[in-house]
């Protein structure tokens, strides 16, 4: 069964990936939606309630960006993650989806360049630390392949093509 389990997180994995060849547009709102969808069962498998819940808005959320960005919309989502969330709580790791989707759901809907990039390492690092407690290795793969790009683009952005470390007095 944990094979499949894994599987289900490998394909959501393999959605991620894809998105990413069509930025900003339909495709990449529905296959985000599709991966999100996979997570949420995949989580829920896991037994890991909170994260499966906290995916599977994820998923709606993403759908909901293709026409919406207001701030009531945000609200609506956060007041949806919170609440739920809390009803599911059962300890205190279930408080770490919610604080990175609060970070996600408000980087998706209002922020842009430096400061989205930003809060995506800041959610991909959350969920990685996450999927490691909760055993879920296709969001590690997801998280860290988005934490790596993030941080590609911010160096390609701020034009840094080397790192230098010096120890001068």
């Amino acid at each position: 069964m944990l094979l499949f389990i894994q599987i289900i997180g490998i394909v959501g994995f393999i959605l991620s990936v894809v998105s990413n060849k069509y930025p900003n547009t339909k495709e990449h709102k529905l296959l985000e939606f599709s991966s999100a969808f996979l997570f949420s069962i995949q989580f829920y498998l896991l037994e890991a309630m909170v994260a499966a819940f906290v995916q599977l808005i994820n998923s709606f959320r993403a759908l909901s960006s293709l026409k919406n960005n207001s701030f009531k919309i945000i609200i609506l989502f956060l007041t949806i993650y919170w609440g739920f969330g809390l009803f599911f709580y059962q300890e205190m790791k279930d408080l770490l989806p919610l604080i990175s989707t609060t970070v996600g759901t408000v980087a998706m809907f209002k922020l842009h360049g430096f400061y989205y990039r930003i809060a995506s390492i800041f959610t991909n690092a959350m969920w990685i630390f996450i999927s490691i407690i909760d055993f879920s290795l296709g969001y590690i793969l997801v998280c860290g392949l988005g934490l790596l790009i993030q941080i590609f683009y911010i160096l390609k952005e701020n034009n840094i093509s080397n790192f230098e470390f010096s120890f001068k007095k």
